[in-house]
């Protein structure tokens, strides 16, 4: 159910509960109905000032809803403006900082491969250093163990003789 017709039954209520309450107004001056014409009088007026209020609340909203729907609306053909305007602009951007950043990469590029080269080359040499040099010390070490073992082949000897 939409809004006008949520608001249409609410009034028709109002106008029904308004219309129980003059006829409990007119029993009770016709001395007809004094117990059911102040029920009728008590209904009629609640019935009547709540769906009244509560049609003048769907009313005021549905005004506010369609002024933020017109102005959601508005916005919108502004932001498909400004993105049309400016993605024009953003494309050239892209196609001209795009070739110079290739013309970058190419130079840059033939140079960062001379110096992984010449750096890698370097590396190697210093590799080799430093396996040469591990070699040597494992020489060493192999040298000092035997020297002390015979330190200490000695050192028993003369501990053996005293």
């Amino acid at each position: 159910m939409d809004l006008n017709r949520l608001e249409r039954l609410l009034w028709l209520l109002a106008a029904v509960g308004l219309g129980l309450a003059l006829l409990g107004v007119a029993g009770e001056r016709a001395g007809w109905w004094n117990d059911v014409g102040e029920l009728l009088i008590t209904f009629g007026t609640v019935a009547s000032v709540a769906t009244g209020v509560l049609a003048l609340l769907i009313n005021a909203t549905k005004d506010q809803v369609r002024a933020v729907a017109n102005g959601v609306t508005s916005n919108g053909a502004k932001l498909d403006q400004i993105r049309d305007s400016h993605g024009a602009k953003l494309d050239e951007i892209r196609d001209s900082h795009g070739a110079k950043l290739d013309e970058i990469r190419e130079s840059h590029g033939a140079k960062l491969d001379e110096i992984r080269d010449s750096h890698g080359a370097k590396l190697d040499r210093n590799g080799a250093k430093l396996d040469r040099i591990h070699e040597d010390l494992g020489g060493m070490r192999e040298d000092v163990n035997r020297h002390l073992e015979n330190q200490h082949d000695v050192l028993v000897q003369i501990r053996d003789r005293l």
